[in-house]
C-alpha cells in the first residue's frame, strides 16, 4: 500500500539498515513506556490508539492546534549543532530578500559538536567556522521529511534546499578562495523551513535542520548528488528562551547586585535563569570552605575564587554571553555613576551599605533591600517605588511602625534587643571571619531567597513602595506565611544642621489641611532618626483632643499623648517613638514667635530616645523645621 508519508505528521523516522526502515506511527506524545505502565487493558487501548491515529489521518486531523509536529528521528545523530533559534529567526526575517543565504560564525566545541556564535562570519577576521544559513521564507512547507536522507537530493522537496547550489558557489567564491581559510571538505549548513503554524518545541513557525554536506570545492559537483548527514540542531539556552519558559514579561533587563553571599549568589542565579543576565555584581570577598554550605557555589574547586567571578563564569557558561560586569570591591568604593542598571538589589546585610544607598540622591532606579532577621525566621524585603518616591530608609521606619498593630513585627523588634542586636541590618549572613554568621540551614535560606526575584519583577513598575515579610519557622511550618504592605510616597523637607526630614505623604497632607482653619492647631511627631545620615523619618502624628486653639496661638493639649507615645515605643521597642512637635500658623509665616521660642526651649529638656527634638511650623506659604540637639 502506498502511504503518503511526506504528508502525514506524527511519524517516527525509520532506521537505515534495520527492519524498521520506513516511517512508523507516533501514537503518543511523551514517554510510551510510561503510557504502557499506567494503562489498564493496555493491549486493547493500544489498538484503540492505532485506530484513532488512522481515523485522524483520514480526516486530516493529525495536525492539532497546539503546533506543527515535526518528524521524529530515531537514529543516533552523528553531530550536534547548538544554536539560538531566536537569533536565526531574526537573521531570516531581517534579510532584504525572501531567499536567504547568509554565512554565520560558529566554533567547533568538540569533534561532533558545533556552536553558532550569534554573529555573521567575517572572512577578514578568519575567526570561527563558517556555517551556511539558507531559507526560502516565501514558501510555506507542509510536507514532512519522511525518507531516509543519504544525499542532498533526498531533501529536494524542500524549497529552501533549492538555494543550496547557489550557497555552495557563494561559499567557494567568498570564503574558500581566500588562502587563509582552511577547508576540510565539508559544509556545515542550517536550513530554515517555514511551516504553516508554530513548530512544537519552538517559539516560531520555523523548523531548522542541521546538515553536514561532503562537497569537493575543486570539482564543484552538483549539490544534489553530494552525500549528506542530518545532525541534531539543539536550541541554545538563550535569554529569550529563558524568559519564555519562565513566563517573564517584565521590562526589567538589568540588575546590580550588591553582596554575592548566600542570599545574593542565589538571587543572581535565579534572575539569570529567568533571562535577566545583564548583571553588575559587587562583592569584595572570596569563597571559603564554609561558604559551600549555603552559597550557590557547591564545588570545592572554587575555594579561593572571587565570589563575583564565580557568578560571572557560571552565568556566562549557560548563556554564552559577556554581559556580566563584576567589581571585586566594596560598593562604597565605587563611583555611583558607574551603577546604571534598571534596579539595584542590596543583599549585603550591611548598615554601611544601607546608609550609603540612602545617601545617593542621583539614583533614580529602583532599589530593593533584602535580609534575614529574627534568627532566620523573617525574610524582610524593602522595595522602593518608581523614581524613589520612598527610600529604603523610609520603608524600614514604616515597617518598624507597623509593630504598633502587628504582633509578629513587635515580637521581632523586642527580640532584637534581647539578642543585643540593635539594628535590623546587624542580623546577617556572614562572609568569613570579618563578620558574624547566622546559624541557619541552606533550605531556610532558599525559602527566603526563592521569592525575591518575583517580588522585584512584580513591583518593578509599581508607583508605591512595598514591604514584604516572609515568615518561615522550620520548627512549626503550619504558621508560615507571607504578607506585605503598600507604602505611599515620602516627602523630603529641608532642615537645619544638614538634616533631612522625610515625612510620610498621607501624614503631611493631613497636617497641612489644618492650614485651611482660622485657628492654629498642634500635635506631636512620631518616627525615627538615623544619626549616620542625618535623616529624620516621620510616619505618624497625634493631635490631642484638648488643644486650646485661637487665631493667634495654640496650646497643645495632653489628653492621650503619654498613653499614645508609651504604646508606640513599647510596641516598637523604641525603634520608633516621639520626635517632637508641630503647629500651624494659618495667617502668618513659619517663623518662630517669642512664645514658640520659649516653648521650644522648655521642651528641649524632654527629648526622646533619639536625643533630638524637632519643631515644625507650618506657615501660610512655607514650612520651617527647627531642631534642638
Amino acid at each position: 500500500m502506498d502511504i503518503p508519508y511526506e504528508k502525514l505528521p506524527h511519524l517516527s523516522m525509520g532506521i537505515q539498515g534495520t527492519k524498521i526502515d520506513i516511517p512508523n506511527l507516533c501514537l503518543y506524545r511523551g514517554n510510551i513506556n510510561e503510557w504502557f505502565y499506567r494503562s489498564i487493558d493496555r493491549d486493547v487501548r493500544f489498538i484503540d490508539l492505532v485506530n484513532e491515529w488512522i481515523e485522524d489521518a483520514v480526516t486530516g486531523e493529525l495536525i492539532k492546534a497546539d503546533g506543527f509536529e515535526t518528524i521524529r528521528r530515531n537514529e543516533k545523530p552523528v553531530f550536534f549543532v547548538v544554536a539560538n533559534y531566536d537569533y536565526l529567526e531574526r537573521v531570516i526575517e531581517s534579510n532584504s530578500s525572501d531567499r536567504v543565504c547568509r554565512f554565520l560564525s560558529s566554533h567547533r566545541v568538540s569533534e561532533n559538536l558545533f556552536r553558532l556564535d550569534n554573529r555573521e562570519y567575517e572572512v577578514e577576521e578568519n575567526v570561527g567556522y563558517p556555517c551556511i544559513l539558507i531559507c526560502d521564507r516565501s514558501s510555506v512547507e507542509e510536507e514532512f521529511i519522511s525518507n531516509i536522507v543519504k544525499t542532498v537530493g533526498d531533501l529536494s522537496h524542500l524549497k529552501s534546499i533549492h538555494l543550496m547550489q547557489h550557497a555552495a558557489a557563494s561559499y567557494r567564491n567568498k570564503i574558500y578562495m581566500k588562502e587563509s581559510v582552511k577547508y576540510n571538505g565539508e559544509l556545515l549548513v542550517v536550513v530554515g523551513i517555514k511551516r504553516p503554524q508554530q513548530v512544537i518545541g519552538s517559539s516560531s513557525e520555523y523548523e531548522f535542520l542541521a546538515l553536514m554536506i561532503a562537497f569537493d570545492m575543486k570539482s564543484n559537483p552538483i549539490i544534489n548528488q553530494c552525500p549528506c548527514l542530518i545532525g541534531a540542531l539543539i536550541s541554545d539556552c538563550s535569554v529569550e528562551a529563558s524568559r519564555r519558559i519562565s513566563g517573564i514579561n517584565s521590562e526589567l533587563k538589568s540588575v546590580t547586585i550588591i553582596g554575592c553571599g548566600a542570599v545574593g549568589s542565589n538571587v543572581s542565579m535565579m534572575l539569570a535563569k529567568m533571562g535577566i543576565v545583564e548583571q553588575h555584581l559587587i562583592d569584595n570577598d572570596i569563597l571559603l570552605p564554609h561558604n559551600l554550605v549555603r552559597h550557590y557555589a557547591n564545588n570545592g574547586h572554587t575555594i579561593g575564587m572571587q565570589k563575583v567571578l564565580y557568578q560571572k563564569m557560571t552565568i556566562e557558561s549557560i548563556y554564552n554571553t559577556g554581559k556580566i560586569q563584576v567589581d571585586y570591591k566594596n560598593v562604597i568604593d565605587i563611583n555611583p555613576e558607574d551603577i546604571s542598571a534598571d534596579a539595584i538589589i542590596d543583599c549585603s546585610a550591611s548598615e554601611i551599605v544601607f546608609d550609603w544607598l540612602c545617601n545617593q540622591p542621583h539614583f533614580t532606579k529602583k532599589i530593593m533591600r533584602t535580609e534575614l532577621a529574627y534568627n532566620g525566621k523573617m525574610g524582610i524585603t524593602l522595595v522602593e517605588s518608581t523614581l524613589r518616591k520612598n527610600s529604603i530608609g523610609d520603608l524600614r521606619t514604616y515597617l518598624w511602625y507597623r509593630a504598633v498593630e502587628n504582633d509578629l513585627i513587635s515580637d521581632w523588634l523586642r527580640a532584637e534587643n534581647e539578642n543585643e542586636d540593635v539594628l535590623l541590618s546587624q542580623l546577617h549572613i556572614g562572609m568569613g571571619c570579618s563578620s558574624d554568621t547566622m546559624i541557619l540551614d541552606n533550605a531556610t535560606i532558599w525559602n527566603h531567597t526563592s521569592i525575591l526575584p518575583n517580588i522585584l519583577l512584580q513591583n518593578y513598575s509599581c508607583e508605591t513602595g512595598k514591604v514584604v515579610i516572609n515568615y518561615f519557622d522550620k520548627e512549626d511550618i503550619t504558621q508560615n506565611k507571607i504578607f506585605s504592605f503598600d507604602v505611599e510616597s515620602f516627602v523630603e523637607l529641608s532642615g537645619p544642621n544638614d538634616f533631612k526630614i522625610r515625612v510620610y505623604e498621607p501624614i503631611l497632607k493631613k497636617v497641612t489641611s489644618f492650614l485651611a482653619d482660622k485657628e492654629e492647631n498642634a500635635g506631636i511627631w512620631i518616627g525615627s532618626v538615623n544619626h549616620k545620615t542625618n535623616t529624620i523619618y516621620i510616619v505618624d502624628t497625634f493631635m490631642p483632643q484638648d488643644n486650646k486653639r485661637s487665631n493667634s496661638e495654640v496650646i497643645r493639649g495632653s489628653a492621650g499623648v503619654a498613653e499614645f507615645v508609651i504604646n508606640v515605643e513599647q510596641r516598637c521597642n523604641s525603634y520608633v517613638g516621639y520626635l517632637g512637635e508641630w503647629h500651624t500658623h494659618p495667617r502668618a509665616s513659619s517663623c518662630m514667635s517669642n512664645i514658640d521660642k520659649n516653648t521650644f526651649e522648655s521642651m528641649s529638656k524632654i527629648k526622646g530616645a533619639y536625643k533630638i527634638l524637632l519643631m515644625t511650623i507650618f506657615g501660610k506659604t512655607d514650612i520651617q523645621n527647627y531642631i534642638y540637639l
